[in-house]
């Protein structure tokens, strides 16, 4: 994971979601990009990066290999709960999200990991961009990912994505295999085990762009139920989950150190 910045002493509703630090582990519920309450789709406005990230989980249960996470987010009508265990040479974390409401309700859920990068990183993605993000500062139409970051004689990317500093988004389908990457000596496979049919990668980039005047450098291979960052967007392509009144989601993955 990227050390990123020390986040902020606290956080709230009305935080920037840069006084994180740009570091961990976050899950993004019921969007990622804020949401306007009067889109339609959602009955509150939701903050950048979703309901969750700025609140205070509270631990329901520790082992010696890991630990249970609990945060209720009323806003939403929802309990989110997230399990994180160690075993052998896989990281397992469980994102569970439980309707506390009497209506169903649309979504978009992504887990957030942000990675370290820098020489010697490589990244295993196929090239099926779904949709390309209006968040690029690198400039220009990408027509797909070789485009962004192309890939090396090996077929694998690898790191700088670009000679100048920049940052975008895009979705790609989940690979079938998981992403495989490494650095170091290193290999690991990330992979979604629950996925639904449909489900997409989002692929976010920032390479010395964000945040202005301590920029930082990391990925993040986000496993997404949805299209696109925004709620409404995912809605209008039929891409967005559904959670039903009384119901729940889960998203199970699983990041586990390989032979290179």
């Amino acid at each position: 994971m990227d050390p990123g910045h020390l986040p902020a002493s606290s956080l709230s509703r009305q935080s920037s979601f840069l006084d994180t630090g740009l570091t961990g582990w976050v899950d993004c519920f019921p969007s990622i990009s804020p949401e306007a309450a009067e889109n339609g789709a959602l009955a509150h406005p939701v903050p950048d990066h979703g309901d969750l990230w700025w609140r205070r989980w509270e631990i329901t249960d520790r082992t010696a290999y890991g630990v249970s996470l609990q945060v209720d987010a009323p806003e939403s009508g929802v309990v989110a709960k997230r399990s994180i265990e160690w075993n052998d040479r896989a990281l397992k974390v469980i994102t569970e999200i439980s309707s506390q409401s009497t209506d169903p309700m649309p979504f978009v859920l992504a887990s957030h990991p942000l990675f370290a990068v820098g020489d010697g990183l490589w990244v295993d993605i196929p090239n099926d961009v779904l949709r390309w993000e209006s968040s690029s500062s690198w400039g220009g139409d990408e027509p797909d990912l070789d485009g962004l970051w192309p890939p090396g004689p090996d077929r694998v990317r690898h790191w700088p994505v670009r000679e100048k500093a920049g940052c975008a988004k895009v979705f790609v389908p989940w690979p079938q295999g998981g992403v495989h990457f490494g650095r170091a000596g290193r290999a690991w496979l990330y992979d979604w085990t629950d996925r639904p049919e449909g489900a997409n990668l989002g692929l976010w980039l920032n390479q010395g762009a964000i945040p202005a005047g301590q920029p930082l450098d990391h990925w993040a291979p986000e496993p997404t139920v949805g299209s696109a960052d925004s709620l409404t967007v995912c809605v209008e392509q039929g891409t967005a989950g559904l959670l039903p009144s009384g119901g729940h989601t889960l998203m199970t993955v699983v990041l586990s150190l390989r032979d290179p």
